[in-house]
């Protein structure tokens, strides 16, 4: 792996433009979580790791390493991270559970190239802030998954300046989880 050169110069590619097959063109993405998924044919084997990317637009995809490629891609790729990859091979979400709302999925093959890239403009949380009533509203076929992590207790507004003259506003929030401790995410 590779550290990705000045990244304030290059554009990247969205997720929303993504096409299905080899995706050639280089994306800047967050690896907002990363997780194993377990083989339940074969007892305690990994099935792949699969995690959640996001872009500089708040855009999420999920990405999937197989099996038989865990040994070339897991360690190299840290959750919290942002990465310049390309080469992604590019098919439809279709499993019984989705962790994005993307109609793709993202698939590792061994010509994948994943570099170290340095930047503060992709999202560090992906966080979508809705109703608890509409989380006890989801059927049972709602096939996202939905992480529950706590209440909104506090929200204020600021705005934040930056060195190079730029200024961004930003959201800060306080949620409190079922063990009333205090979460403080900005947004």
């Amino acid at each position: 792996m590779t550290t990705a050169p000045d990244e304030t110069v290059k554009k990247y590619h969205e997720l929303i433009h993504i096409k299905h097959g080899i995706d050639k063109v280089e994306y800047q993405l967050r690896v907002l979580k990363k997780w194993n998924v377990l083989d339940v044919s074969k007892h305690g084997r990994i099935h792949s790791v699969d995690m959640i990317l996001i872009d500089k637009n708040g855009h999420k995809i999920q990405a999937s390493i197989p099996g038989l490629l865990c040994c070339m891609f897991d360690e190299l790729i840290v959750e919290g991270y942002v990465y310049v990859m390309s080469n992604f091979f590019v098919q439809y979400n279709e499993g019984k559970t989705m962790a994005s709302y993307h109609k793709n999925l993202f698939v590792f093959n061994v010509n994948i190239e994943v570099k170290l890239s340095w930047s503060s403009k992709v999202p560090r949380f992906g966080t979508s802030l809705i109703g608890s009533e509409n989380v006890l509203d989801l059927s049972e076929r709602f096939k996202y998954l939905v992480d529950v992590i706590g209440v909104v207790t506090y929200i204020r507004h600021d705005k934040n300046y930056f060195d190079d003259g730029s200024a961004s506003k930003t959201v800060a929030f306080k949620l409190t989880d079922h063990r009333l401790v205090v979460l403080r995410i900005p947004y």
